[in-house]
């Protein structure tokens, strides 16, 4: 659920509320982690045509799937990279106005944030 203020859902200025409810995956052997004190997304909001996201030391990976979808859970953005530091830095994205999420997925875990592009 997501709950922001503006004009509508494509522009909202800032959000009020923002909760995640997660469940394990059926058939997997791993479940999603999130943890928003592992993953920085910035600027935010963002003018949508760069991004940089920020983890923790301890959530390194050696190769990671970023996935960037809207709202409505359209894949809008993918790209597997093997990060060399713990900032990824994303110049190759041309978001329209909205709010989107960001998923980065490797074999052991799942980091998800939100963000916001005006």
């Amino acid at each position: 659920r997501i709950v922001g203020q503006g004009n509508d859902i494509n522009n909202w200025n800032s959000f009020t509320e923002v909760e995640f409810q997660m469940q394990p995956a059926v058939n997997s052997v791993r479940n999603p982690k999130v943890d928003k004190n592992k993953l920085s997304i910035y600027p935010n909001p963002s003018g949508g045509n760069q991004l940089t996201i920020a983890l923790n030391k301890d959530a390194l990976y050696e190769k990671v799937k970023i996935d960037i979808s809207d709202v409505l859970g359209k894949n809008i953005y993918a790209k597997t990279i093997t990060p060399d530091s713990n900032i990824i830095n994303l110049a190759d994205i041309q978001l329209q106005a909205g709010t989107y999420i960001v998923k980065l997925d490797n074999t052991e875990s799942e980091l998800t944030g939100l963000f916001l592009v005006k």
